[in-house]
């Protein structure tokens, strides 16, 4: 079951990417500029936008980091998040 969460995982950090990266075409602005309204690295940034980091483990941006991209790109965090399928249920021991 585990490969299945990490497949999610890619495949919603790809999505993020995606979405960054069209919110932030559509308003002619450049990695470094986003970045720097968002208060993060532009190395940070990119890697969100190409889903992974600089080690290539799945980006996986903190709420506090989606909240600023989206104020740094104007738009609703809903926005950002658009298209991102929830991840399949942790299959944990059950409560008695």
């Amino acid at each position: 079951m585990v490969q299945h969460q990490t497949d999610d995982a890619d495949t919603n950090a790809q999505i993020l990417g995606q979405n960054l990266q069209r919110l932030r075409a559509a308003q002619a602005l450049t990695q470094a500029e986003v970045a720097r309204r968002a208060g993060i690295a532009r190395t940070h940034y990119a890697a969100l936008e190409s889903g992974s980091s600089s080690n290539g483990a799945t980006a996986n941006p903190r709420l506090i980091t989606l909240l600023n991209l989206a104020h740094a790109l104007q738009t609703p965090v809903e926005e950002l998040l658009q298209g991102l399928q929830p991840a399949a249920p942790h299959e944990g021991p059950t409560a008695t």
